[in-house]
C-alpha cells in the first residue's frame, strides 16, 4: 500500500473508532456530527453500551468493519496497548 494511499485512510476515513469514554471522545462524536460527516462512527469503551446514541463496542476487535482513522482518548499506559491493537487489526492512522 502506499503512503498516499494510507495518509488516505486517515485523512478522508470511511470508519472512526473513539476509544474512551470522557469528555474529549464526546466532543469528537459531537465534531463529527456537526459536520456532516457520513461515515461510520463507533465508540469503543468497555462498560457503555452507548455514546450520545451511538453503539458502543467494548473492544476495538468488535467492530464489525475495516477502522480507517481513531481518536484514542485514554490514558497513556492503555494508549500503547490500544496502538499495538490497532497495529493487529491493520487499521489506518490515529491521533
Amino acid at each position: 500500500m502506499s503512503t498516499k494511499s494510507r495518509l488516505s485512510r486517515l485523512f478522508s476515513p470511511k470508519s472512526v473508532a473513539v476509544v474512551g469514554g470522557g469528555v474529549w471522545c464526546r466532543s469528537v462524536i459531537e465534531q463529527l456530527k456537526k459536520i456532516g460527516y457520513k461515515g461510520k462512527i463507533f465508540p469503543v469503551h468497555p462498560f457503555k453500551d452507548e455514546i450520545l446514541g451511538i453503539k458502543s463496542f467494548k473492544d476495538l476487535e468488535d467492530i464489525p468493519a475495516i477502522i480507517d482513522a481513531t481518536f484514542i482518548g485514554v490514558n497513556r499506559n492503555i494508549t500503547i496497548e490500544v496502538v499495538k491493537q490497532l497495529n493487529s487489526l491493520n487499521a489506518g492512522g490515529a491521533v
